[in-house]
């Protein structure tokens, strides 16, 4: 396990001055270069730990998303989360003089300027996560909350059967939706969501209301967070 230092970035500053909470670690040690021996070196499951990649859109607009080191961004689905006919990768050279970091230490915090940021699905699953510190060899590890996604809510949502047609890829291209369950009862669809801030939540609930009637609930507090459920014992099936 990487043992934490006393020297701060520049974005565990920005985090103290926000008053945000984080755990600082460092690898430096280790040799680490890729983000699975980031992971490796920190002790945790490359799950866990995410990396920052800068892409550029079709209409010139610059995106940042945020994913597990051990994925591959999905050009094609990115595009459809924000809106654009394509993206593509940033070229390295580009990356200093747009964000402020260099590649190895880009951090989605504190970059030059605010760009369009999307969090990957299973950051929800995780009570806090590790991005880079904006320096290579440091991570921070801290919540989705410090990443400026401070609400989370449950969506129970009307869609009537000839709708889903329509429903399925549209629920499937929001990229603040978490999770989509369709359930039974008097709500067909039960939904999962993060967002910055209740404007952002209120414009997706009227979005959804062309589909039907809705019912949010939004949580103040999470006691028992994601987990996994005892696997059977083959032998109880004998």
């Amino acid at each position: 396990m990487a043992k934490d230092k006393t020297e701060k970035t520049n974005v565990m500053r920005l985090l103290e001055q926000k008053k945000l909470p984080y755990t600082p670690h460092d690898y430096l040690a280790s040799g680490a270069v890729s983000g699975v021996e980031v992971a490796a070196a920190l002790g945790e499951p490359p799950e866990r730990v995410f990396k920052t990649l800068v892409t550029t859109g079709a209409s010139g607009g610059h995106y940042v998303f945020v994913i597990p080191v051990a994925e591959e961004l999905d050009l094609k689905k990115a595009a459809k989360a924000v809106g654009e006919k394509s993206i593509a990768m940033l070229p390295q050279k580009e990356l200093l003089p747009l964000t402020g970091y260099i590649h190895g230490g880009c951090s989605p915090i504190g970059m030059k300027k605010p760009f369009p940021t999307v969090l990957h699905e299973s950051a929800a699953d995780c009570e806090t996560i590790y991005v880079s510190a904006g320096k290579i060899g440091y991570q921070a590890q801290l919540s989705c909350a410090a990443l400026g996604y401070q609400i989370k809510a449950f969506i129970s949502l009307e869609v009537e059967p000839s709708q889903k047609p329509e429903f399925y890829p549209y629920i499937e291209g929001c990229p603040n939706v978490m999770e989509c369950n369709c359930v039974t009862g008097d709500y067909s669809m039960f939904i999962k969501v993060c967002f910055h801030t209740t404007q952002e939540l209120d414009q997706f609930i009227n979005q959804l209301h062309r589909f039907g009637r809705t019912r949010t609930q939004i949580v103040f507090s999470t006691p028992v967070e994601h987990r996994g459920i005892p696997a059977m014992d083959p032998e109880e099936n004998e």
